[in-house]
């Protein structure tokens, strides 16, 4: 089999055998990719990445087996090559696994009611300071800038990745470094203090 997955190419790694060939070649078009390598990682992307939880049986955050590779055990292959399909379930996590992340991205990408967001409110201690004050309205109006910047990126359809590449697929704007955000899953503000 070969790896048929695009970011693959894009590093220069184009053909690069994954499993052994076998008779029947299309029996292995699947892809993979490198989400489940680094696990889950609490940042400012998680909030993206709830949008798709729908995608979570596709794009597993898990395995729980090994897929064979290019030095399988002789009851691995031969269990593979049996039933694929059956090696393929067992590697996914399970419903209840998937029912979990989903729900925990869910709790961790929603904004708070009362969330406080970057440059909204200086520090009470700060407020007797001319420079801070100063330096304060200076940062205000730069993330002012920065969603103009990204509103109107948004809106140039000759920046890659603002208009979906096939009819009828869905292109969400980027908004993840927008300053402000009402509450909920709203794929963008950035949160005064982050505690997980």
């Amino acid at each position: 089999m070969v790896d048929r997955n695009p970011n693959s190419r894009a590093r220069g790694q184009k053909g690069r055998t994954m499993v052994a060939a076998t008779e029947n070649p299309k029996e292995f078009d699947w892809n993979c990719d490198n989400d489940h390598v680094g696990g889950f990682r609490p940042s400012f992307s998680r909030q993206l990445r709830s949008v798709y939880c729908w995608l979570l049986p596709h794009r597993p955050t898990i395995a729980r087996t090994k897929m064979p590779d290019e030095n399988p055990t002789k009851e691995e292959w031969q269990s593979f090559l049996n039933n694929p399909q059956e090696a393929l379930d067992n590697c996914f996590p399970s419903d209840h696994q998937t029912e979990k992340v989903m729900s925990t991205l869910d709790v961790l990408s929603s904004h708070s009611p009362d969330e406080q967001y970057i440059g909204v409110n200086v520090e009470a201690a700060w407020e007797a300071d001319p420079d801070i004050n100063k330096a304060f309205a200076g940062f205000k109006e730069r993330l002012a800038a920065l969603e103009t910047t990204i509103n109107s990126d948004n809106e140039n359809p000759k920046l890659k990745n603002r208009k979906p590449e096939v009819e009828g697929s869905v292109a969400y704007p980027y908004e993840l470094l927008k300053p402000k955000s009402g509450p909920g899953v709203t794929r963008k503000g950035v949160p005064y203090s982050i505690s997980i």
